[in-house]
């Protein structure tokens, strides 16, 4: 029999429900489906891998990602992914003038 894997588990609570959520970080899986819609260029298809990536993460059975506000959804992301990866991100932009 395999050894069963524990990943940590953070809690936090959302800004406009007031909900506490428990979550784990995000695996390599889940990271391949956020490059998979990034790929795609599609806006839907973006919002749709962040709520299953979301939804994979949360380990509360009892939290719907579909209920969540557009400004909890985005702030659990940025939570979500400062856990998982980093929690610094390199931005790059150019000025067209």
């Amino acid at each position: 029999m395999l050894p069963k894997i524990d990943t940590p588990v953070y809690e936090l609570t959302l800004p406009v429900s007031k909900k506490p959520v428990k979550y784990r970080p995000f695996l390599v899986k889940e990271e391949k489906l956020l490059l998979i819609a990034q790929s795609s260029d599609d806006q839907t298809d973006i919002i749709r891998a962040i709520k299953q990536v979301i939804t994979n993460c949360i380990t509360d059975t009892n939290v719907n990602v579909e209920k969540f506000t557009t400004f909890d959804l985005e702030y659990f992301f940025v939570k979500l992914r400062a856990k998982s990866v980093q929690n610094i991100v390199s931005l790059s932009y150019r000025d067209n003038e």
